[in-house]
């Protein structure tokens, strides 16, 4: 119960810092047609930042962020606590990573990643649970202390002190 409270407060100090923060940017309706709704930034096409609204409600709609012709994020917000996003990486040949945000059953928060968008997740965060962080090692779930550099070239995790580099899947560091 407590952990809901805190994830409510959160929310709801975040969607107030985004509201004050939508409000200083004068956004600009691209296409208002039937059910399609597209308000971006008005600096857009420079900052790609934009909402895409289809039909008369505010959930599923979908979002992007980014620059100077370059999209750093892209996702799909299903309901107030899901999500689906494409991250831009630090790296030019997987240009992207995907990544799921939910609750689950008890309505603890989580989040998968795919870190080379080949259909498997590679990393899973459990923010509200003991054990918070997890690698897919050979096709298991293994418990890390840490995991460093997500969106990097080559991301690691350490566990009881040994270390492990993701490229591609999950070793050992040598």
């Amino acid at each position: 119960m407590r952990t809901k409270k805190c994830v409510f407060l959160l929310g709801s100090v975040l969607l107030v810092a985004f509201m004050i923060f939508a409000q200083s940017l004068k956004p600009r309706v691209l296409v208002e047609k039937e059910s399609i709704k597209v308000i971006s930034a008005e600096t857009f096409p420079e900052d790609l930042g934009c909402e895409i609204y289809i039909g008369p409600k505010t959930h599923p709609h979908f979002r992007t962020e980014g620059g100077n012709g370059r999209i750093k994020a892209a996702t799909i917000d299903v309901n107030l606590s899901t999500a689906v996003s494409l991250l831009r990486k630090d790296t030019e040949k997987e240009a992207y990573a995907l990544y799921f945000f939910s609750e689950d059953n008890e309505g603890k928060v989580f989040g998968l990643f795919d870190l080379n968008m080949d259909g498997q997740w590679d990393v899973k965060k459990s923010p509200t649970r003991k054990g918070k962080n997890f690698i897919l090692l050979r096709g298991e779930w293994f418990e890390v202390d840490k995991i460093e550099g997500l969106l990097s070239k080559m991301p690691t995790a350490v566990m009881s002190g040994k270390q492990y580099k993701y490229d591609g899947s999950w070793a050992v560091l040598r």
